[in-house]
């Protein structure tokens, strides 16, 4: 079974990937929703005269169109869930955390001469934590012991850790 967590090294680049986690309970609520979805769409086709005699064409078609409106946000977030990723990058210039769905893709650059302090957040093993313009920004980044050495261990991080003792 391939890792959820893929981590690149290059010099001046550590490179973080982490594959969203599967959400079961949303994609058994989603698979019960398209069957549904599906059960109403094949029973008004073969009783669309009666649908539409007993509540009307207008809100039969509003109720239609409703469920595939939904139907759709629920395909787009099992696409999101089965092959989504966010990519934290540590390098000279900064911290990036790219977030990538369906369609869509999120970039946030943090500018390295406002990080200062990047650690492991207390009492948590999967959130890390830096100070940011007088904020805290936290990511979750679930690693392993081994894994988290080596990302604090990487040249790039450890420019950023050093920042506490100054």
């Amino acid at each position: 079974m391939k890792s959820a967590i893929e981590i690149y090294e290059a010099p001046g680049l550590l490179r973080v990937t982490l594959v969203f986690r599967r959400q079961w309970s949303g994609m058994a609520f989603g698979v019960l929703w398209l069957l549904g979805w599906w059960g109403t769409v094949i029973a008004g086709y073969f009783h669309w005269e009666q649908i539409v005699a007993r509540y009307g064409p207008v809100r039969t078609w509003m109720v239609l169109a409703t469920f595939t409106l939904i139907g759709c946000f629920v395909l787009l977030h099992f696409a999101g869930m089965l092959i989504g990723y966010r990519r934290y990058e540590i390098f000279k210039e900064g911290i990036s955390v790219t977030e990538k769905r369906i369609g869509a893709s999120r970039r946030t650059q943090y500018s390295a001469d406002q990080i200062k302090k990047l650690r492991p957040f207390p009492g948590s093993l999967e959130r890390m934590v830096f100070d940011y313009r007088n904020k805290v920004i936290g990511f979750d980044l679930p690693l392993t012991d081994d894994e988290r050495r080596r990302v604090l261990a990487h040249p790039e991080s450890v420019r950023f850790i050093e920042k506490t003792a100054h």
